[in-house]
């Protein structure tokens, strides 16, 4: 290894070679080449062998001088910010005879691109060689292994980091320095394609798109003046500038070139998804379509059997995650031309996210496989995606204008556990007031969420249950989401809460229905407000009443929560709008009581301001008071 400044990295890599060391009895070289952090004291930990050399801006020259150090059979190369996914098969490979017929072996490198690992690119490197004497590396930077064949292909795989690091100065250092040297390098020779190629690359990584995207075009013309067969071993600057233009939207040029990577290698599977995905674009479905099944198909060649052994500089998408983006699109695109039957089929290669929830319950409602849907209901594992697969399915079924098919929906899902299961065979039950009775005993309401559940406090109205009592059960935020969600969905809610509202006698202690009254009063009169503005109309003389009565019992409400003897010097630090409000009005009252009108009047502005929605109401109950106080 050569290290410098890696403290951060170096011993998770150090740690993952530990078994090789210790089955091996192998040897650990490090070079370090400058480092003024903590590294050097943690390579000491785990071996003697550390030397020093003084960087000089050549890492073909630093890797030499490492190996020449190296007195084992065999040299492994590793960078602090790599890791042996699986030392285990490392040691089994060194320990068979089958590796004593090769000089080189070929590891998969899988570069995370995400904190969460599930978007990595993988690339084949050779970095197990044979300490022949011979071996060396060339370049001053990218430097190339100079191996000797034959050359053997495994299944290893050394986890990369570098691409994922959250210390933007270290990234832009790494930028600035690779980028300085490769340009000194293309200064001596303006026609190097790789290294043309791989400042590219190095711009792509520094989110340089643009310059990026110039770059690899001047690779790809540099390797268009070679033989066919030239370009077709240096395939790789293809393929590179098929991502580019396809990232940079340049869509005619990424069909193009993906298209002639293609022919010339026609495993390639990066290509058929850039050209995939571009095909969508421009809106050819048909071209798209078998375009992304080729590219699903490599895909599953690549893991299973091995297309690893295609030596691409680096492969951008054989992680699971563009997998599953290709499976989407796919369905998607089969969706759009209405064959759902074959759509279907890709359902499983997404992974679980609220896109494969919204096109898994959009193709079988189509189908009409109620049954089917009820199993992938049950396969999530992700509670919240159930949830929300509850959400969809439910926004999906009121669309729905055949009244069968959401009973047959219904059906389906009344055998589920939980409350939604519980939900289904309320609707599907004649009577349904045992149902709704245990239904509102067994669950919380409060951690329900309001839609679909407020449908049990709608069949509990039509079944003439003691809905008020249910409500206090809940907390206050509930109700009034409750109540909003019945008066919006439900036509007979409107009379059944306002024959509430004007009839209900509450005595002056009971706090619960204080409350439970005030939450539903608020709910109501706000629609109302809301309404009057709409349809520029006076509101009914009825909502004053009800007003009048809000604050009444509003008052009542926060002598429960407050000591209203000391509330008027405390009462701006209050929180809760409505309170305030209340405690407005409660100190207005007491001003009138007082015959110190100023105060009140004061008090009431200061309620309409807190309480902006109640300012239409206020005036009309103002003007009430100053008529009675005038007479």
């Amino acid at each position: 290894m050569i290290v410098k400044n890696e403290e951060n990295n170096l011993k998770r890599c150090l740690d993952s070679v530990v078994p090789l060391l210790e089955a091996l009895s192998a040897e650990l070289i490090i070079v370090d080449t400058g480092s003024t952090d903590k590294t050097v004291d943690i390579a000491k930990e785990y071996t003697s062998k550390v030397y020093y050399h003084e960087w000089n801006n050549h890492f073909s020259d630093m890797r030499n001088k490492s190996i020449a150090y190296a007195a084992g059979e065999w040299i492994l190369i590793l960078d602090a910010d790599e890791e042996l996914e699986d030392p285990g098969k490392l040691v089994e490979l060194l320990q068979s005879q089958t590796i004593k017929e090769y000089n080189t072996i070929r590891v998969l490198g899988k570069n995370f691109l995400t904190e969460d690992r599930d978007k990595y690119v993988v690339h084949i490197s050779e970095r197990l060689f044979r300490n022949t004497g011979r071996f060396r590396y060339e370049g001053s930077i990218h430097n190339q292994p100079m191996y000797e064949n034959p050359a053997m292909h495994t299944d290893i795989y050394i986890r990369h980091y570098g691409y994922n690091n959250d210390d933007p100065e270290l990234m832009e250092r790494k930028f600035k320095r690779t980028s300085s040297l490769l340009l000194q390098e293309l200064e001596k020779d303006p026609d190097h394609i790789y290294y043309r190629f791989q400042l590219a690359r190095t711009y792509f990584m520094h989110k340089d798109y643009r310059e990026a995207l110039l770059q690899i075009r001047k690779s790809y013309s540099l390797l268009k003046k070679h033989s066919k067969d030239f370009i077709a071993r240096n395939y790789y600057v293809l393929g590179e500038h098929a991502r580019m233009s396809y990232v940079c939207n340049h869509y005619d040029e990424t069909a193009r070139i993906a298209k002639e990577g293609i022919a010339l290698t026609p495993q390639y599977v990066d290509l058929y998804f850039y050209l995939a995905d571009t095909q969508l674009a421009q809106q050819e479905l048909d071209e798209a379509i078998e375009t992304f099944k080729t590219f699903l198909k490599l895909h599953e060649e690549y893991t299973k059997t091995g297309l690893s052994k295609l030596s691409i500089i680096e492969l951008y998408t054989v992680d699971e995650k563009t997998k599953s983006v290709a499976a989407y699109k796919l369905a998607r695109a089969l969706c759009e031309i209405e064959n759902y039957a074959e759509a279907i089929e890709y359902i499983d290669l997404i992974e679980e996210n609220p896109h494969k929830i919204e096109l898994a319950i959009n193709i079988m409602l189509k189908l009409q496989r109620y049954g089917e849907l009820n199993r992938f209901y049950k396969s999530i594992e992700n509670e919240s995606m159930a949830a929300y697969f509850i959400h969809q399915l439910e926004i999906a079924s009121a669309s729905l204008k055949d009244n069968e098919e959401k009973i047959k929906i219904a059906k389906a899902f009344s055998n589920v556990e939980g409350p939604y299961g519980q939900l289904n065979q309320v609707r599907l039950a004649d009577d349904r007031g045992w149902l709704i009775k245990d239904f509102l005993v067994g669950h919380e309401m409060n951690k329900l969420p309001v839609a679909p559940y407020y449908e049990i406090y709608q069949y509990a109205i039509e079944c003439k249950l003691p809905v008020i009592s249910y409500f206090k059960s809940l907390e206050n935020g509930f109700i009034k989401l409750y109540v909003k969600m019945l008066l919006d969905k439900f036509s007979e809610a409107q009379d059944y809460f306002m024959q509430y509202l004007k009839g209900e006698k509450i005595r002056p202690n009971d706090y619960h229905s204080t409350r439970v009254y005030c939450a539903i009063a608020n709910v109501i009169l706000l629609m109302a407000v809301e309404g009057s503005k709409k349809e520029k109309a006076v509101i009914d003389r009825e909502y004053n009443d009800i007003f009048n009565l809000y604050i009444e019992r509003g008052i009542q409400y926060i002598s429960h929560l407050y000591q209203l003897t000391t509330i008027r010097l405390v009462y701006k630090t209050i929180d809760n709008t409505e309170d305030k409000f209340f405690i407005l009005m409660y100190l207005a009252q007491e001003a009138r009581n007082k015959g110190n009108l100023k105060y009140a009047v004061n008090y009431y502005k200061e309620a309409a301001e807190v309480y902006p929605f109640a300012a239409g109401l206020l005036k009309e109950f103002m003007e009430q008071w100053i008529s009675t106080v005038t007479q």
